[in-house]
């Protein structure tokens, strides 16, 4: 080998050269490839937390009140879980069977207890809600107020006015 000629993996100023071209090449599509894609808004939020409270009409003339907790099921996207509690039958954070809500419309759940127990509310125009409460053929009228954290008023209403409770 030449003096002058030198092998191109010993470092000489032709090895130099080829070494900054690769690098520079692998820069530039390094560069390319790690660019920043286009910003996109961040997904809606999630449904909100409900909290309502409410009581159960009795026959006797007596009140049992409850506090139901629904949120957006996360394995179920639409769907909604919660929990209930009726502190005169020492309940607490007992599971719903079954939860439905529709902001601004209507808001239901169940029990999985004999005769499915069940709450329906639905929203009226001026924003209360107006319940009514079944287990099997008997109906009893309710109160439900919405006492969520983004609930900017609390609205109470009763169903029906003055209705008996009426077995079906």
């Amino acid at each position: 080998m030449s003096p002058t000629a030198r092998d191109p993996r010993s470092g000489g100023p032709r090895a130099q050269s080829v070494q900054s071209v690769s690098y520079l090449a692998l820069w530039a599509a390094m560069s390319l490839a790690c660019r920043p894609g286009p910003v996109h808004a961040p997904p809606t939020a999630p449904d909100r937390i409900v909290t309502v409270e409410g009581s159960i009409h009795l026959h006797d003339g007596k009140d049992l009140a409850y506090r139901a907790t629904l949120a957006p099921d996360p394995s179920a996207p639409g769907q909604h879980i919660g929990t209930i509690d009726i502190p005169m039958q020492t309940l607490s954070g007992a599971s719903l069977d079954w939860a439905w809500f529709e902001a601004g419309e209507s808001i239901e759940f169940t029990l999985a207890l004999p005769g499915t127990p069940r709450w329906t509310g639905r929203y009226a125009a001026d924003g209360s809600i107006i319940c009514e409460f079944r287990q099997a053929a008997l109906w009893l009228p309710c109160t439900m107020r919405d006492v969520s954290a983004h609930a900017g008023s609390t609205h109470t209403a009763a169903s029906g006015g003055d209705r008996a409770a009426v077995e079906r």
